[in-house]
């Protein structure tokens, strides 16, 4: 309600000027969110009704009264008297008297005190809208024991006020001492301390909170800039550490003022809080050095893996060194917040190393004791520079993961639900997973394929116009962007097939994203190293996302046209539902191929199952049960594939199939393991990873083969240009600064997706020549093999005469013997070491 003054009201108003009265505002609390507060004190020596009192305020320059309380009951001579806003902290309402909504007011807000209608202390001028109190804890200078009704005049708070940061609560209610307001007694360099470790106590909450102390203790770590976390660590002498090993000695302090330095002796008298879980001094009432250039505490030493992740409380706002080989786990969030993942050694996903439930169980609360933070220190997000690795990030300065750290030095912090490890010495990294020009070359290899996920590559309309698109780049400046590095990537594989996933769904037409990436991949090649792709017959269904096959015409032919599994060409359950559900699967294609140089023929399988993410789990039953949402789906989609894969879907009748893409399915999952009993192997080793996922790596990305590709697969390798990456690198302008849009990004391979591609270097077979002469001699036949394989050897060399079989180069009969048969012609059939037959038939000579 508000409450206009009548003209008689401010005739009665100046006519106070000169009116005293002993109660004053003594305090003036203007902090953060609800904190917010006054005191009055009185300063006589009788006893005060407050009754006759009353407290007005007036907001954003307004003489119209905005709210209003009148006192009730009586406060006795040097007493203090509280109002606090009821959303207060409890530090403020277990100090205040009452709660009212007086208490409704901003840094330029105007209060006025008045006896029996007559002003007789003020804070701020009426009428006037500037602000001179806001985010700031007042306290009335000792000595003054009368008010200031001035309330037209100009209010300068420095003339009777001592100022105070934000949130500072320590004075409420008990003034000074010495009576009449002021600052109270604080503790100096020397006096008696509570010690560090009472105040951290051995819980996860101070058994001091809510409490006024002082500390006296050393800076370990200043972070008072701007952007930083607006106070500093400080931790106990060696000597004055209590002992108790689940105790901390260490401390942070939130006070940006006055300027400390490490190794600092400093004086902090505070109120004890739990800031988030992290146990702080707030409400900083005054700060001394006492010394500087003192030596350091020593530094608590703490390794991974943990016993327990509760075990990190014993360390928090310490100094803390590692002093064992870590490795960096995680960069996902580095150019975002700052911050990267370590732990001893690689960690994995559970089901990429270990069978679903408990033996998963049991890798993932092994992971959980293995990781720790990394962080800056620095409180804003999008920090420029980001200061990891030094002497910052860039497009050709990454961090990785898999590198590692010989040492590591900082204190203990806590934030977001997390102990974060703050360095306080530059970090030095050891290039162990130093990025490569391109995949290693196999040598006798003669046929590369490959899979790559490029990360939603849409292109628009196709003619430079249509952003932005349901996903992908934003813009054409990063559709460039993000172009210009998958060229990069593709061209450095080097595959004669290229399966691609994640590509815009729109067609195969001129302007469709998987023309207009093959023209810009063809734009780097020879003619005679240019590439052509696959066009289905049908549509690949009704998801954004579509897969696609890029071959090189002069090193593959497609045989047969190619076939796509969906859900109308899926095989049924046994209630005549498809296996394959393209509702939530993407279509696969399948294309035949004849290798050129050999002859030999081949299959691949291009696949995108279902995504883990369970923000659209419709069927409870197919939500998270260990193995990510839609597990159900991806395995139905499995047994299909395997299922029409063996009813020859491309017409090719060869046994030689790969499986490749993204299965979204680590590789001790159903979907995996369903294929591998189907007889698809992978062909990766222990140990590889296309994905890594919060500090955890594993394959989603596989490479399954037939028994008889499996022979010819002479190296299987994930080339990591791109989940060991920070994410910071990719094309995306978003959360970078104007700088970081150029320093972040170069055309290159790294970090052109999220997964890395998976390449199978192959040899090839080129089938066996059989070849062979037979002689009459006399009542002998002579058979001779003249057959050979050209790139292995033969196995085995199979004669046939009607009923009459034998095996060898060479054989001599007698006539007699082969007439008996029956047949006047003999064929030839060799094998070779890989299982590839040719066969020849000749008329037996009649003389």
């Amino acid at each position: 309600m508000n409450y206009t003054l009548p003209i008689v009201a401010l005739a009665t108003l100046v006519a106070s000027a000169a009116a005293q009265a002993d109660l004053i505002f003594s305090e003036y609390i203007e902090g953060s969110s609800n904190n917010k507060a006054l005191e009055l004190n009185n300063t006589g020596s009788n006893a005060v009704d407050l009754s006759q009192y009353s407290i007005e305020l007036y907001s954003n320059g307004n003489i119209s009264v905005q709210n209003q309380i009148t006192l009730s009951g009586t406060l006795a001579p040097g007493g203090f008297y509280v109002i606090a806003n009821s959303q207060a902290t409890g530090a403020i309402l277990d100090q205040a008297d009452i709660t009212a909504t007086v208490t409704f007011f901003n840094g330029n807000d105007v209060l006025l005190l008045k006896e029996n209608g007559v002003v007789v202390d003020r804070i701020g001028e009426l009428g006037n809208a500037d602000y001179f109190g806001g985010e700031v804890t007042l306290v009335r200078k000792a000595g003054i024991t009368q008010g200031d009704p001035q309330y037209d005049t100009p209010f300068d708070p420095s003339i009777q006020w001592d100022s105070y940061p934000q949130d500072t609560f320590a004075y409420l209610g008990d003034g000074d001492a010495g009576g009449g307001g002021g600052n109270p007694t604080l503790a100096q360099c020397g006096d008696p301390m509570t010690t560090i470790s009472a105040i951290q106590g051995s819980g996860s909450e101070s058994p001091l909170l809510g409490q006024s102390v002082a500390i006296e203790a050393i800076v370990v770590a200043q972070l008072q800039g701007s952007n930083q976390m607006d106070g500093f660590f400080v931790q106990e002498e060696d000597v004055d550490a209590d002992g108790d090993p689940t105790t901390s000695e260490g401390l942070f302090v939130y006070a940006d003022t006055p300027a400390v330095a490490v190794g600092d002796k400093v004086v902090v008298n505070g109120q004890v809080d739990e800031y988030y879980g992290l146990t702080q001094l707030n409400q900083v009432a005054g700060i001394e050095i006492c010394a500087t250039q003192q030596a350091l505490p020593s530094a608590a030493t703490v390794s991974l893996p943990l016993n327990d992740r509760s075990d990190l409380e014993a360390f928090e706002g310490m100094s803390v060194a590692f002093n064992q080989m870590l490795t960096v786990n995680e960069v996902y969030l580095l150019g975002r917040y700052g911050e990267f993942m370590i732990g001893e050694g690689r960690r994995y996903i559970p089901t990429e190393v270990a069978k679903p439930g408990t033996a998963a169980d049991a890798v993932l609360a092994a992971n959980a004791l293995n990781s720790l933070i990394v962080e800056d220190g620095i409180s804003t997000q999008n920090p420029d520079p980001v200061i990891f690795p030094a002497p910052e990030l860039s497009a050709y300065n990454s961090l990785r993961i898999g590198d590692t750290l010989a040492s590591l030095t900082g204190v203990m912090n806590y934030a977001f639900g997390a102990y974060k490890v703050i360095p306080t010495t530059t970090p030095v990294f050891q290039g162990t997973n130093a990025r490569t020009l391109e995949p290693t070359a196999t040598p006798d290899a003669d046929l590369r394929l490959a899979s790559f996920n490029v990360l939603n590559y849409f292109n628009g309309d196709g003619t430079g116009g249509g952003f932005p698109t349901e996903r992908g780049a934003e813009t054409p400046f990063e559709l460039e962007r993000q172009q210009a590095k998958l060229v990069a990537a593709l061209e450095a594989m080097d595959a004669d097939v290229l399966g691609l996933i994640e590509l815009e769904n729109d067609g195969f037409d001129d302007t469709s994203a998987i023309a207009q990436l093959t023209d810009a991949l063809n734009a780097t090649q020879p003619e005679q190293t240019q590439y052509d792709y696959v066009i289905p017959g049908v549509p690949l269904g009704s998801d954004v996302l579509a897969v696609g096959i890029l071959y090189r015409p002069t090193v593959v032919s497609p045989v047969n046209m190619p076939a796509v599994l969906n859900s109308a060409s899926s095989p049924q359950d046994e209630t005549g539902e498809p296996l394959f559900d393209d509702s939530l699967n993407r279509p696969a294609i399948a294309q035949s191929f004849e290798h050129a140089a050999s002859g030999d023929r081949f299959t691949v399988v291009i696949n995108h199952l279902k995504s883990k993410r369970d923000t659209d789990c419709v069927d409870a039953n197919d939500c998270d049960q260990g193995q990510g949402a839609y597990n159900i789906a991806r395995t139905r989609a499995a047994e299909g594939m395997a299922e029409w894969l063996a009813s020859n879907p491309t017409g090719v009748d060869d046994s030689d199939v790969l499986i490749l893409g993204d299965l979204n399915a680590y590789s001790m999952e159903d979907p995996i393991q369903t294929l591998a009993e189907a007889g698809y192997a992978s062909l990766k080793s222990d140990g590889d990873y296309s994905y890594v996922y919060d500090g955890a790596a594993g394959n989603l990305d596989h490479a399954l083969a037939s028994s008889s590709l499996t022979e010819k697969a002479l190296k299987t390798q994930d080339w990591h240009i791109n989940t060991d990456e920070p994410l910071a690198l990719d094309y995306s302008t978003s959360y970078k600064s104007p700088g970081q849009v150029e320093s972040f990004y170069a055309p290159t391979a790294y970090r052109s997706s999220d997964h890395d591609p998976v390449i199978v270097d192959l040899a090839m077979n080129a089938p066996p020549v059989a070849s062979f002469r037979v002689f009459k001699i006399l009542f002998w036949y002579l058979f001779i093999s003249d057959s050979e394989d050209p790139d292995g050897t033969l196995t085995d060399q199979h004669w046939q005469i009607g009923e009459l079989s034998f095996h060898g180069s060479w054989n001599l009969l007698p006539v007699g013997l082969v007439k008996r048969q029956e047949g006047n012609d003999v064929t030839l059939t060799v094998t070779d070491n890989s299982s590839a037959q040719s066969s020849s038939t000749q008329s037996l000579p009649r003389r």
